[in-house]
């Protein structure tokens, strides 16, 4: 059935031309040779039709030409769009696998923050209970100074340098997350959600760190990749403020 179905047009031609040596053949016999009186003989008859199948075959031969020409005209059209359809296939598939990688290596790189954040013990105190309460207690400083005015931040990140070194690789490896998103080329979408995630993952106190690092003369070599924590400054500066609130109702209900 592929077979009649593909090739039908030639099987119909062939059976026209068999119909029309029939037809031919028919009426030089009946019609011709009778009516002027003689009989047809192979030698004429093979004449004759040799003259007009000769004409008819060339005929045929060039529409079957064109005829294979079309076919092939649409299977290159059939191939290309495949070879198209196949390379959007592909591509796809190589953005999912680039998007898996970076995935794989971003969260990982999120989970590593809480591990950095447990070496900073001290004493007694566990690596989160130190880092929370020195943070708490930069802030209570930086409360002292008006809010970063311009002619107190050199003063302030002067006084607190012993955080900014303590503390440093924490900063780091927030940078090495943003440089990672940044250098990764997702569309612009994609950048704000990984922005997002890492912005809900760390504390207000946490982001105040950064912020205060960022104005620090020690880590304007990466400073560029600290700059996503501005967009939520008034969010996590009123997340501050509540958690010292907290912290100072606690310690008077104590």
């Amino acid at each position: 059935m592929k077979f009649i179905k593909k090739y039908k047009w030639i099987i119909l031609m062939i059976f026209l031309i068999c119909g029309f040596i029939l037809f031919i053949w028919l009426y030089y016999h009946k019609f011709i040779c009778y009516s002027q009186g003689y009989q047809v003989t192979s030698g004429v008859f093979g004449d004759y039709m040799g003259g007009v199948l000769g004409s008819t075959f060339a005929f045929l031969s060039f529409m079957a030409l064109l005829y294979t020409i079309h076919l092939q005209h649409k299977e290159l059209i059939s191939a290309r769009e495949e070879a198209n359809e196949q390379k959007k296939l592909v591509s796809n598939q190589i953005e999912i696998m680039n998007i898996q990688n970076f995935e794989t290596t971003f969260f990982n790189m999120l989970n590593q923050i809480s591990n950095i954040i447990n070496l900073y013990d001290f004493n007694s105190q566990s690596g989160a209970s130190y880092f929370t309460n020195n943070l708490k207690n930069l802030w209570r400083d930086y409360d002292k100074v008006k809010r970063f005015e311009i002619h107190d931040v050199d003063k302030y990140l002067d006084a607190n340098k012993k955080y900014l070194y303590d503390f440093r690789n924490f900063v780091l490896h927030i940078s090495n997350i943003v440089r990672l998103i940044h250098n990764s080329k997702f569309e612009v979408l994609r950048l704000e959600m990984y922005y997002d995630i890492l912005n809900g993952y760390l504390s207000h106190l946490q982001k105040f760190y950064i912020e205060v690092c960022r104005n620090s003369e020690s880590f304007k070599h990466i400073k560029q990749y600290l700059e996503f924590v501005d967009r939520s400054r008034k969010i996590w500066e009123e997340g501050c403020k509540q958690e010292i609130e907290k912290d100072t109702v606690k310690i008077t209900s104590g």
